[in-house]
């Protein structure tokens, strides 16, 4: 058996069988936390309360005959999610991630998550019961579920009960995409590649037992869930969680949170570390202690080496070191994390190769060049491939093609979805030496190799073509953000239009609170000198006007439960003349 880490890991044990030693060895060791965005803790845990109660949960969750059964946890992040987690886990039962029903919300994406996962139960706080059950009834996939409350579980087990018999194959829990269209798509994870992530997350950041994090990222996304729950009860660490409502209203209660607990660990999307380096005032700063942080994951998107400069000169002062950043890139189909290397103050940026044979390669954005920040280098025990995805040969060595990914931490695939699972999972790959080799995940994402580590550049149906012109969108949006001071920073979304047979670029933008009235009396908000600027900004930098610019209130754009922008869902929007546009008369 090899050992990983300390005597408690093993590359073959099961998420359950390591966390039940960790209980056993150190049961009065600080396991969970729940806080405030003011740092209040509300519950903490060690890993004997951990323990209890997750036994406790799974004892209801089999009396129920949820055994064997997928169950929907439809519930914001919180103490309950983490502990629904585990129960689940321990009793056979299989947790289906998925987005908590929002308030004034449509329940669509719920019932697709629910019919496609074949869910009969499903966990929801109070709150969430109130929003769904007035209009569960219209849901055929809703109104047969079994609706479990958290406090239906609390309960203390009275006796040994142990997690289900189940090897590396075994499906552990389905990661959901939104669900917002009606055939979602669910991430059969195993309990073979979950651990097969965990240790190679463990090996890339050279984490320890008894390590902190401190975070906030969503439990229902694979970062949350697999990069900072999971990853520090398997390490026997401590996870101290913050609402992503809590950073989202107040984005330094992360920088204090760090601080106050003495946090190791960490990690959010490039667009978090740009927020808190604009938000950081002087009082901010003379408050704060950073110099605990020993790894501090930036992914999610692409990541910009001037964010984390920024984010680095503005938090020296409170004892961070740059040399903690930790780029990274992975999805959710190879469980979380496929590259990363630990920041060495000295970004390594290349300039995307342009390649004039295929319209994917042809990488093309200001002016030509357009540059990329290293995501470090494969995780042990897996292989990347850059391929030409109308071919399937593998490029040229630092020729810009499709990445793809093989390794123990690939997942199973699609639930109930063998055909995609096929083209998405099975791509046989034609490599340069002429041999042929399978089994390998296109990720969808564009990028290349250059000295064994990777560059993300973007994604293959997210290329902007417009008159012979291919544009990586987030370099637009980037030149966007610059353009004007209004724009909020993240708050730009480029796609392309087929109009009349052409192809316009159009850019969404969100602008500042501060910057347009709220009431009939305040001074009439005039959009002109926004949309000019943003104009000129992307025809100096990119050669290109865009077809139109549209305003919008801040948080207006549509994005993942990490952040991301889906341009898709934004340009379906814009297609159908149903974003609200900030009104020249009101800016309402």
């Amino acid at each position: 058996m090899q050992k990983v880490g300390d005597a408690f890991l093993s590359d073959c044990d099961l998420f359950t069988q390591v966390f039940l030693r960790r209980a056993s060895a150190h049961p009065n060791r600080p396991a969970l936390a729940f806080v405030s965005s003011a740092g209040d803790v509300g519950e903490s845990k060690t890993y004997r309360d951990v323990l209890d109660e997750v036994r406790g949960i799974a004892e209801h969750l089999r009396s129920i005959g949820a055994e064997g059964e997928r169950v929907c946890l439809a519930m914001p992040s919180s103490m309950d999610y983490m502990l629904g987690f585990l129960g689940c886990l321990f009793a056979g039962a299989t947790p289906v991630c998925v987005n908590a029903p929002r308030a004034r919300r449509s329940l669509d994406p719920l019932a697709n998550i629910v019919s496609d996962a074949g869910a009969r139960f499903c966990v929801i706080d109070d709150k969430g019961r109130e929003r769904v059950l007035d209009q569960a009834g219209d849901y055929e996939a809703l109104s047969s579920l079994r609706w479990i409350a958290p406090d239906d579980w609390k309960r203390r087990c009275e006796t040994d009960l142990t997690p289900p018999t189940a090897t590396g194959d075994t499906l552990a829990y389905l990661q959901y995409s939104s669900g917002s269209t009606s055939t979602p798509k669910g991430v059969m994870v195993s309990h073979g590649s979950l651990i097969a992530n965990l240790v190679a997350i463990q090996a890339a950041k050279r984490l320890r037992e008894g390590f902190t994090q401190f975070g906030w990222l969503p439990l229902n996304h694979d970062m949350g869930l697999v990069g900072q729950l999971l990853l520090m009860l398997w390490l026997g660490g401590r996870f101290v969680c913050m609402a992503p409502e809590s950073f989202a209203m107040q984005p330094m209660a992360w920088m204090k949170g760090l601080s106050r607990f003495r946090a190791n660990v960490t990690g959010g999307p490039n667009i978090a570390y740009e927020i808190c380096a604009n938000r950081a005032t002087e009082a901010d700063i003379a408050s704060l202690d950073l110099s605990s942080l020993h790894t501090v994951s930036v992914g999610s998107e692409p990541i910009q080496a001037d964010t984390l400069e920024k984010f680095a000169r503005v938090f020296e002062p409170c004892g961070f070191k740059a040399e903690a950043f930790f780029p990274c890139y992975g999805l959710a189909e190879s469980t979380l994390f496929v590259s990363g290397e630990r920041y060495t103050g000295t970004p390594q940026i290349r300039d995307v190769p342009s390649n004039d044979d295929r319209h994917y390669e042809e990488m093309s954005s200001t002016k030509g060049i357009s540059r990329a920040l290293s995501c470090g280098t494969t995780a042990a025990g897996h292989r990347v491939r850059i391929v030409d995805p109308e071919t399937q040969h593998e490029c040229p060595t630092g020729s810009v093609g499709e990445v793809c990914v093989r390794g123990p931490s690939v997942t199973l695939g699609y639930w109930r979805a063998e055909e995609i699972t096929k083209r998405t999972f099975d791509q046989v790959v034609a490599a340069r030496d002429g041999s042929s080799e399978g089994g390998y995940l296109r990720t969808g994402d564009l990028g290349f190799v250059e000295d064994d580590r990777i560059y993300i550049v973007g994604r293959i149906k997210d290329v902007i073509i417009v008159d012979g012109r291919n544009l990586i969108p987030q370099d637009v949006e980037r030149t966007v953000e610059s353009a004007h001071e209004h724009v909020l920073v993240g708050g730009a979304a480029a796609f392309a239009i087929e109009e009349d047979r052409r192809t316009r670029l159009v850019v969404a933008v969100e602008i500042h609170r501060a910057a347009y009235p709220r009431k009939v009396a305040d001074a009439v908000f005039d959009p002109a000198p926004l949309s000019v600027a943003i104009k000129r900004a992307v025809l100096q930098n990119h050669d290109l006007t865009p077809g139109d610019v549209v305003l919008l209130r801040q948080g207006a754009l549509l994005r993942t439960t990490s952040g991301k922008l889906r341009r898709s869902a934004c340009r379906n929007v814009y297609s159908e003349d149903a974003f609200d546009r900030l009104n020249p008369r009101l800016g309402v």
